[in-house]
């Protein structure tokens, strides 16, 4: 979900300095995806998540969205990686737990289909290596035309064909996204392996999230 280009501190931990950029932005990306479904599977065996645990970890996205853009070196792009990812877990944690009510299978189709959204986009961006600056400015506005709808949906209740599609346009517009990031990554145009992990997880948290709910609501 990058927009503008985050370049590396001074600092960068030793255990990282042995890999290449692109190896260090997908061996992160990997295990806060592995972290999460821990995480995630232990709320779920431990009975769930509690309403104060839910504000707080939306408190700590907003507050690590934000410093993400401030941040200047390496090491609290880790914490903020750390912290967003974290909080993710606990976000998802409730809509997981109902569709494994539902239909167990729901979550390894929603897996399943992000997993191929993430290589198909992945392949393209490696092999072509395309310049997507202008795809860039196009989902920039995107993602402030559905806060603007999240946001109005706080005072009008849209139809559930409405809120369909919105989740349809979402994972759309992230999956896009995931594209945009890639092809960032590749042609080396974010320095950062911290700040580059960070808005790759972001773009396919939101995809997974996004296909859930729609086959959450198919089954409905």
């Amino acid at each position: 979900m990058s927009y503008y280009t985050k370049y590396p501190s001074d600092y960068e931990p030793g255990y990282l300095s042995q890999f290449s950029l692109r190896e260090k932005v997908y061996m992160l990306t990997g295990l806060s995806i592995l972290f999460a479904s821990i995480l995630t599977s232990f709320l779920i065996s431990t009975g769930g998540v509690s309403a104060g645990m839910l504000l707080l970890a939306i408190v700590a996205w907003i507050i690590g969205m934000i410093w993400s853009f401030f941040a200047r070196t390496e090491s609290s792009r880790m914490i903020i990686l750390f912290v967003m990812v974290t909080a993710s877990a606990v976000l998802i944690t409730p809509m997981i737990q109902y569709a494994l009510l539902v239909d167990p299978i729901i979550v390894a189709e929603s897996a399943g289909i992000t997993a191929i959204i993430v290589l198909g986009m992945f392949a393209y961006a490696t092999v072509k290596k395309p310049n997507l600056h202008r795809l860039g400015r196009f989902l920039f506005v995107s993602v402030w035309v559905i806060i603007a709808i999240l946001l109005l949906g706080f005072f009008i209740q849209y139809s559930p064909l409405a809120d369909l599609l919105l989740s349809f346009f979402i994972a759309i517009v992230f999956s896009l996204y995931i594209l945009y990031d890639l092809s960032r990554i590749e042609r080396r145009e974010i320095l950062s392996p911290a700040y580059a992990a960070l808005m790759l997880y972001i773009d396919i948290f939101i995809v997974f999230k996004q296909i859930l709910y729609i086959i959450l609501r198919s089954r409905d």
